[in-house]
């Protein structure tokens, strides 16, 4: 009967430990993973915590000023930039339309009474 192997012990000097590579690299580099998955999730709308709003755009620039970032992180940093900026002026515009919607459904609502009490001056 075979034995079964035990796992290799990882070597904390390995650029990708063994379990993962989330959060930030002993190199100090982002992961891109990260990166992707939060750029996936500005562009899907999910729900981000208020505290992960505040601190993602200070992390990509940290990554952007950071010189042992590879380029690829660069470049993903950047992205995500790039999108959570549209995220924020589409959350703008969707806003600025409702409220010209709520402004222009009280107009036509104030137009109409004002038809209907001339109306009614009339009949009587």
């Amino acid at each position: 009967m075979m034995q079964p192997s035990t796992p290799p012990t990882p070597d904390p000097a390995s650029p990708d430990p063994q379990g993962g590579v989330g959060g930030t690299r002993p190199s100090g580099r982002a992961s891109l993973a990260d990166l992707r998955l939060l750029r996936r999730a500005i562009r899907c709308g999910w729900n981000i915590p208020s505290e992960g709003k505040d601190l993602a755009p200070k992390r990509m620039v940290e990554i952007l000023k950071d010189d042992k970032a590879g380029e690829r992180s660069w470049v993903a940093a950047s992205k995500t930039l790039v999108s959570m900026t549209g995220a924020t002026l589409a959350s703008i515009d969707t806003a600025l339309h409702i409220e010209q919607q709520t402004q222009l459904r009280a107009e036509i609502d104030a137009i109409k009474a004002a038809i209907a009490g001339k109306q009614e001056e009339t009949q009587s």
